[in-house]
C-alpha cells in the first residue's frame, strides 16, 4: 500500500493513489542526457514503463508551440541562471491526444566545477485545470456579450 501524500500548500495528508492527484517525480542526468520519471507518468500518456528517455526523444513528444518554454527553463537550470523553474506544455500521448503537463524542478546536484549535473522535480497532469480555465473564459465572454 502506498504511503499517504502530504500536500505542502495545505499541510493536509491524503491517501496515495487518489484519482485527483496525478503527479510524478522526475530526474534528468545532464551528463548522460537521460530523463527518468516514475512509471505512472508514462502510463498516464499511454506508454509502457520506460527506464529513461533521451532529451531529443522527449522533445519529439512535446507540442511544437511549447518546446520553447520547456527548453528555456531547462537551459536556465543547466547554465545555472536559475536554481528552480516551472513550465507548462502539451505532450503527445500514445493515443495521439495532447495532454497538458506542468513541471517544477531545480538543480539537485552540481559537479566540482559548479556545473549542474542532475535536475529533479515533479510533473503534474493539468488537463482538468486547462479545461476549467477555458470554460470560465467562455462563460465570461457570454456574460460580457449579454451586458454590453
Amino acid at each position: 500500500m502506498p504511503e499517504n501524500l502530504p500536500l505542502p500548500a495545505t499541510g493536509r495528508v491524503y491517501p496515495a493513489g487518489l484519482p485527483f492527484i496525478s503527479s510524478w517525480t522526475w530526474t534528468f542526468d545532464l551528463e548522460a542526457g537521460v530523463m527518468d520519471a516514475e512509471g505512472g507518468f508514462w502510463a498516464h500518456l499511454g506508454f509502457g514503463l520506460r527506464d529513461g528517455i533521451k532529451m531529443g526523444d522527449f522533445l519529439r513528444l512535446v507540442h511544437r508551440k511549447d518546446i520553447g518554454a520547456v527548453m528555456r527553463v531547462f537551459r536556465e537550470l543547466e547554465r545555472g541562471d536559475a536554481e528552480s523553474g516551472e513550465a507548462e506544455w502539451r505532450m503527445m500521448s500514445a493515443a495521439g491526444e495532447w495532454k497538458w503537463l506542468r513541471a517544477m524542478g531545480g538543480t539537485v546536484e552540481r559537479g566540482a566545477d559548479g556545473a549542474a549535473r542532475t535536475l529533479a522535480g515533479s510533473v503534474t497532469a493539468i488537463d482538468r485545470e486547462k479545461a476549467l480555465g477555458a470554460a470560465l473564459r467562455q462563460s465570461e465572454a457570454v456574460v460580457s456579450a449579454i451586458f454590453r
